[in-house]
């Protein structure tokens, strides 16, 4: 692929070239349009066609024709104007061009300015060309690529495309962005041969009259001056101050001398007191009373030059015969050499961790002394500079204990002046991810009371992430919260569904399983069922899967979620092999009585042998509105389900006589049998029509069954039996006076002197093995015999 975008490119470069030869024969505009794509990346270049090629060389050509000695050229076209459309998308785009004095810096400045701004970049090129120019800033030679020693002017040509800027307010937004970058890189490139000279002379100051500081901590001090004044630390801005009044309640002011670099203006303050960026802080007043003539801090306002990071604050203490008499404030940025050298080389760092190394009393050639060491290697060097030597020595032990059992850890390091947080959080690095991490974010942004104003994140070897966060803050006090309520929370937020399941399963030893199947079983469960339900919930089902099989394809469970309505329930339908088709579930359970609110259904598929078992959970409403009480009737439910489900018991509107009248399924299929015989000896009446009536009086079919109970239940007395009798007649008596329905009257009447007709019955008969008789047979006191059909005994499943 990258071949073939070089080739195309190589290509198109040559078509372009001949294509000026045709239309401008100028050698200068031939080689500025070469070199201006020249280093373009193959796959950008690929997105425009030769002619706008030319018309973009064209444009820059022209603009290269004049600037203002000494200032820059900076240009954020209207995409109307441009003029340009990618040949893969169709868009327009906008152009970005700046043309400056070539100095370091300035092109990784800008393209950061673009980023920071959230700008995608499609092309970008920044040849830096050598050209002469009269006092008016008219080219009069261009002579290609600047060389060095070529006797010429080298100037940056920054030309970039972004995605089309419409808006007039926002291009000049965007140029105003860059125009204050340019003018920092000037600035600190301008003065940096002074800025240097100044910090000799302050090394100089310490060298040959020495204040009176502790000889170790001064030479300390002197050798990391001397570090950063050899371009360790790039140098932006530099002021002098002086201390008016004590250390204790004077001020800082700054000298009469102009500051250098982006200090230069006297507005300028990297230092914030609160919402108020001020000259002194409580930090820097500190500083001022302790005996460490150097100081190193983060500055609240950002680099504009080189990368976008908060400013390193460098402060040193200026004496005039051994007396505090100022601070020469230093702003910039460590170079990578100061966060990729050994801690043992940098001045101050090594004094540090030597004194950490040595407190904490690790054997050197040991193998935690090493592991400390590395701990402290690998330590972010921003953070070393600033933490002090106590909690460096907590947090390092701190960390040197996670090599012997990683688990989550937070150290939160507080800045004393309630300015930021730095927080060192250790996660298990295969529970870490941008979801985790965000959620992390936000939550120490709520906790601190602050935004995230920086991340990093860290694999150091081992099982570990570490994400540093810097909190920024703006007022009041820092939160001082937990370090352990911290940790408690992310390892809830880091938990697997695979953990809870465990611990729930151990948190229920009555249940009987195996974690280790436990274990296994985390597995079949969907991404689905694991955003639907508990582990809790989970585990109980498991305890209903692990007895599905062959001879038990089919389990249900009727159960009460809590903040159900009173009127609603659930029903889980649990089923081997294939779902349950809608069609087939709902009209069993409308006959039951239900109104089908919703329905979920998920796969499982059993750890081991992979078998499919289909959970169906369903909503449901009871239609009359009526409360339901799961605990008394769920067992009944279930029961009359499966007979209905594995065909042993009709499904009809007898049976909504579960929920209404509380009775069993063997007691609904008596009544339905009945009523059956009833149709036979001709009552005018229809299935439905009679169903609905015992259905409309639910305590005249509880009297029915209770009838035929005290009739023929052998387990009960024979003693009181014919009283039994009696008081239930009166009980039916007394209901059929409130019936006002000729039919429905005449419906109870018929179905109660059938039972009291009937002499005897096998109804509470077993077989040999247990089993119930295959027909129900009653005798008549008319000598009649009234054979029912009873279906076959069913397996039942229940939870």
């Amino acid at each position: 692929m990258l071949e073939d975008f070089q080739h195309s490119k190589d290509g198109k470069l040559n078509a372009l070239a001949e294509e000026v030869q045709t239309r401008q024969p100028n050698v200068g505009f031939a080689t500025f349009a070469e070199l201006l794509f020249r280093h373009a990346a193959a796959e950008d270049l690929a997105r425009y066609s030769v002619d706008n090629l030319m018309s973009l060389a064209q444009a820059a050509w022209d603009a290269l024709q004049h600037r203002t000695p000494g200032s820059p050229r900076v240009m954020v076209a209207d995409p109307n104007d441009v003029g340009v459309v990618e040949a893969d998308s169709h868009h327009a785009i906008s152009v970005v061009e700046a043309l400056n004095d070539d100095k370091p810096f300035l092109f990784g400045s800008i393209k950061n300015a673009l980023h920071a701004d959230n700008h995608e970049i499609h092309l970008v090129v920044h040849p830096v060309l050598s050209v002469e120019r009269d006092q008016d800033g008219n080219l009069t030679g261009f002579h290609g690529e600047a060389q060095h020693g070529d006797g010429y002017a080298h100037e940056s040509f920054v030309h970039v495309h972004v995605e089309p800027l419409d808006e007039p307010s926002e291009r000049a937004a965007l140029a105003g962005d860059i125009s204050a970058v340019i003018a920092d890189v000037d600035a600190a490139t301008a003065d940096w041969p002074a800025m240097r000279d100044k910090l000799r002379q302050s090394i100089d100051a310490y060298r040959h009259d020495p204040p009176p500081v502790d000889p170790e901590i001064l030479a300390e001090s002197i050798a990391f001056l001397e570090t950063i004044e050899r371009r360790d630390f790039i140098l932006t801005g530099m002021r002098e101050y002086r201390l008016d009044g004590s250390v204790d309640d004077g001020e800082l002011v700054a000298t009469t001398e102009r500051g250098l670099g982006i200090l230069r203006d006297p507005d300028i303050k990297v230092l914030r007191r609160g919402r108020e960026m001020v000259t002194m802080t409580p930090e820097v007043r500190q500083f001022l009373r302790n005996s460490d003539p150097v100081f190193i801090a983060k500055a609240n306002v950002q680099s504009r030059i080189h990368r976008r990071a908060h400013l390193d604050y460098v402060g040193v203490k200026r004496f005039q015969d051994g007396r505090l008499v100022g601070e020469l404030r230093i702003v910039g940025l460590f170079t990578s050499e100061a966060y990729t050298q050994s801690v043992e080389d940098i001045p101050m760092l090594r004094r540090k961790v030597a004194r950490v190394i040595k407190r904490l009393g690790f054997d050197p050639d040991s193998h935690s002394g090493n592991a400390l060491v590395n701990v402290l290697e690998t330590y972010p060097r921003d953070e070393l500079f600033q933490i002090d030597e106590d909690l460096l020595a907590r947090f390092a032990l701190a960390i040197l204990q996670l090599d012997e059992r990683p688990r989550v850890r937070v150290l939160p390091r507080i800045d004393p002046f309630d300015r930021f947080v730095s927080l060192m959080i250790y996660v298990p690095r295969d529970r870490f991810s941008t979801a985790i991490r965000e959620a992390i974010e936000g939550y120490m942004a709520a906790t601190y009371e602050g935004h995230v104003s920086a991340r990093y994140i860290t694999m150091p070897e081992g099982v570990l992430t570490r994400l540093h966060l810097i909190i920024g803050r703006r007022a009041g006090e820092t939160p001082r919260p937990s370090a352990r309520e911290m940790e408690e929370t992310i390892g809830g937020m880091i938990r697997t569904w695979s953990d809870d399941l465990l611990a729930a399963a151990i948190a229920a030893p009555k249940l009987g399983l195996d974690r280790f199947k436990v274990a296994e079983w985390s597995a079949s469960f969907s991404e689905s069922y694991r955003a639907t339900y508990t582990a809790e919930r989970a585990v109980r089902d498991i305890t209903i899967l692990e007895r599905i099989d062959n001879d038990t394809p089919t389990a249900i469970l009727f159960f009460r979620r809590e903040g159900d309505a009173p009127d609603r329930c659930s029903l889980k339908i649990y089923h081997k092999d294939s779902p349950i088709l809608l069609s087939a579930r709902v009209p069993i359970l409308e006959n039951m009585g239900f109104v089908v609110v919703n329905e979920r259904t998920f796969r499982v598929k059993t750890p081991g042998d992979g078998v499919e078992i289909y959970i169906h959970d369903m909503t449901l409403a009871a239609a009359s509105g009526a409360e339901l009480d799961v605990p008394s009737v769920g067992e009944a439910l279930q029961s009359l389900f499966i007979a209905v489900w594995e065909g042993m018991a009709e499904s009809d509107r007898y049976n909504a006589l579960v929920l209404n009248a509380g009775l069993g399924w063997r007691d609904i299929a008596l009544l339905r049998a009945i009523s059956r015989y009833l149709r036979q000896t001709a009552i005018p009446y229809e299935q439905d029509l009679m169903a609905e009536t015992l259905n409309r009086y639910p305590s005249v079919a509880r009297a029915l069954s209770d009838l035929f109970y005290e009739r023929f239940d052998p387990e009960r007395p024979d003693e009181g039996r014919e009283a039994a009798q009696e008081a239930v007649e009166a009980t039916i008596t007394a209901i059929c006076e409130e019936i006002t329905s000729l039919a429905d009257d005449t419906i109870v009447q018929r179905f109660e002197n059938l039972i009291k007709s009937a002499l005897r019955t096998n109804f509470f008969q077993r077989e040999e093995d247990g089993s119930l008789p295959d027909t129900i047979s009653f005798k008549l006191d008319s000598g009649a015999i009234m054979n029912l059909p009873r279906p076959a005994p069913y397996r039942e499943i229940w939870v």
